[in-house]
């Protein structure tokens, strides 16, 4: 976003939020005028958006510190009650509002993911009927394949929970909730509906079904788990949420008008709220403060505009969601928006295949911070996107001429939003990719489509929790005739080989800039230059095991590929360094990474710089950090409409 895009909103959510904080006949900034020393300062850059001039970069943040920490707070959950709220939302903490809202606290949990060491929990889900808990489709879709009501699975080696509790004061005598079915993968909204046994009648909170339209300006709280975000400034969250996240918050805020939005492909008419929200919000109760009612389910944000959320209005409208035993109060009048989507999802299901037709073309939006995955594209069976998490459309037949790769363009009506908690993979549509996908397409040395389909679905493949069914699928699928897995400490990767390629993958970590938040940013120095500690330490843990299976099974004719995601795309640099003069290496793929050395490692790298081909989605936050260091090699950015191959013909990388 460009200095002059976010000052703008700026100004229009701070006059939101604070009506008449640019009225100067009101003496200027009194409207927010609170007396605190951390306020000081901050008055400059009012004044400045105030006479629309141009903001430094200290007042902006100053700004954004004030929308969300004053007027937009995320308030601790305690023993099933809030803390005292600030300034203006004083009033909720008054008897009948705070009644209100303490009500649904208890019903409200953390959907835990016990079985994945990457991913600690998936986001919020809430008891809306006997046993059944509603969630984001985005959130269900980490752990569980499938679309609509037949034929949803849990994914190989995947499980699910709920914890009612996860509070800032630990109360550890509250277990999980074991998810035993997943009833519904809704194809059109953002919602699935979870079996969890155990759950009490009391519990059910009561879904509203009046028109969102008639509520607008309405007082509303958000109850879940914000997550450290690294779509947004880390040292700015870290301020405002005290550096407490993953627990159970209330977050205040006003509901706003419906907009239209892209979500999985459909064209969503959705409501609004400003409430301030984070990862891990995802599938957040939208609560009125006036009825107790939970009126939407949060499901996205737009940095700085809004966020968004399924109205329940909508969702009573659904004959087979109102079927399911969710806790309506009242009755909406049957929609047909959605009827092809469930048609569509019963076909999917009947067949337990994917359409190859043009009748379906919902593609899951990208995310900043989730897990690989391959998604069905709007072409049939002839391409595949990988989103990793950056979307990647790439034709997938092996045509003797890279020029002749086609596309179609997907157009977008509304903007499509950042969701709020990890990726979604299919399997289905993973094996298919595996099956075209193949070691011979990595003996180029120069940049090429083909490879980077393949290097990609490896990086993928990395985050496989199987360790055996990444290897079947390394030497099935890939046409390796060797696989081995390999982990030491917190480093996770697989080497495979072929007659001429040795192709190593690493994993990444869903959530890259945590972790290097969490990590030793300090600069280590080496022969080659000075490179972030963690990832020369993440390196170093599996060294000795690679090169002692490199030294087993690689022969005299083979040339080594490295890739990885994010994470695994620095620990392929700094392999790629480590190793200079050791091993002949071919090329190295690499998707989001992080930049990993000074000025000197990019230097010493320079004589490699062709080899490296480092693509890149230009809203990854990932791939600007952590600075001041800097990346080595081409820079393939991907265009509008994220689709790889053009960058091979009808664009010139960048050079770094």
């Amino acid at each position: 976003m460009d200095p002059t895009e976010k000052q703008e909103r700026l100004k229009k959510y701070f006059e939101k939020i604070v009506p008449g904080i640019y009225d100067t006949r009101t003496g200027g900034l009194e409207s927010v005028s609170t007396g605190d020393a951390e306020m000081s300062g901050l008055e400059g850059g009012l004044e400045k958006l105030a006479s629309n001039k141009t903001l430094t970069t200290s007042e902006s943040i100053g700004l954004e510190a004030i929308i969300h920490k004053k007027h937009r707070p995320a308030v601790f959950i305690i023993n099933d009650t809030f803390s005292e709220p600030p300034h203006p939302w004083t009033h909720l903490g008054e008897n009948a509002l705070r009644k209100n809202l303490e009500s649904a606290i208890p019903s409200i949990g953390r959907i835990e993911l016990p079985s994945s060491a990457g991913i600690p929990f998936g986001g919020t889900g809430f008891i809306v009927g006997p046993n059944l808990i509603m969630t984001n489709r985005h959130v269900a879709e980490i752990f569980t394949r499938g679309v609509g009501t037949n034929n949803l699975k849990f994914k190989i080696g995947m499980s699910a929970g709920i914890n009612l509790r996860k509070e800032v004061v630990p109360t550890p005598d509250v277990k999980d909730l074991k998810v035993s079915k997943v009833e519904m993968i809704h194809p059109f909204w953002d919602m699935a509906l979870l079996r969890v046994e155990g759950l009490q009648e009391n519990q059910w909170l009561s879904l509203s079904t009046q028109h969102p339209e008639d509520l607008i300006g309405r007082d509303i709280a958000v109850i879940g788990y914000p997550a450290q975000d690294p779509r947004n400034n880390i040292t700015l969250q870290n301020e405002i949420f005290g550096g407490v996240y993953d627990v159970k918050r209330m977050q205040p805020g006003k509901l706003d008008p419906r907009r239209l939005i892209t979500s999985f492909g459909n064209e969503v008419d959705a409501i609004t709220h400003d409430a301030s929200t984070l990862g891990g919000n995802s599938g957040s109760a939208v609560i009125d403060a006036q009825s107790g009612e939970i009126l939407a389910l949060h499901f996205a944000g737009i940095y700085l505009d809004a966020n968004f959320a399924v109205p329940t209005m909508e969702l009573a409208r659904d004959p087979r969601v109102v079927d399911s035993g969710a806790n309506f109060k009242g009755s909406a009048e049957p929609g047909a928006s959605w009827l092809q989507r469930w048609e569509i999802a019963d076909k999917i299901s009947e067949s337990n295949v994917l359409p190859t037709t043009t009748d379906i073309t919902a593609q899951s939006p990208s995310v900043d911070v989730g897990q690989p995955s391959l998604n069905p594209s709007s072409s049939g069976g002839d391409q595949v996107s990988i989103t990793i998490p950056l979307t990647i459309t790439v034709s997938i037949g092996k045509p003797s001429n890279i020029s002749q790769l086609s596309v179609e363009p997907q157009a977008t009506v509304s903007p499509t939003a950042e969701l709020e908690g990890s990726s979604t993979d299919n399997d289905e549509i993973l094996h298919a990719a595996y099956r075209r996908a193949s070691s011979t397409l990595l003996r180029q040395s120069n940049f090429a489509a083909t490879a980077a389909l393949t290097t990609a679905a490896a990086s993928a493949l990395a985050y496989s929790n199987n360790q055996d069914s990444m290897e079947q699928t390394c030497r099935s699928d890939f046409e390796f005739d060797t696989c081995k897995f390999l982990r030491k400490n917190n480093t996770e990767c697989f080497i495979a080989t072929s007659n001429d390629t040795a192709l190593i993958s690493f994993r990444g970590t869903q959530g890259t800039a945590d972790w290097i938040a969490n990590m030793n940013v300090a600069e280590q120095a080496t022969e080659f230059g000075g490179v972030h500690a963690g990832f020369l330490r993440g390196f170093l843990d599996i060294r000795a095991l690679l090169e002692e299976e490199i030294e087993a099974t690689i022969s005299d004719n083979m040339q080594l590929v490295l890739t990885g995601h994010s994470l695994g795309g620095a620990l392929a640099t700094i392999a790629r360094s480590e190793w200079r003069g050791l091993y002949p290496i071919r090329s190295v793929y690499t998707f989001g990474q992080p930049a990993v050395g000074d000025q000197n490692f990019k230097a010493s790298m320079e004589p490699f710089k062709n080899e490296f081909f480092r693509v890149v989605n230009d809203d990854d936050i990932v791939t600007r950090i952590p600075p001041p260091y800097k990346h080595v090699g081409n820079r393939f950015k991907l265009p509008p409409n994220n689709q790889l191959e053009t960058l091979s013909t009808d664009s010139s990388p960048v050079l770094e």
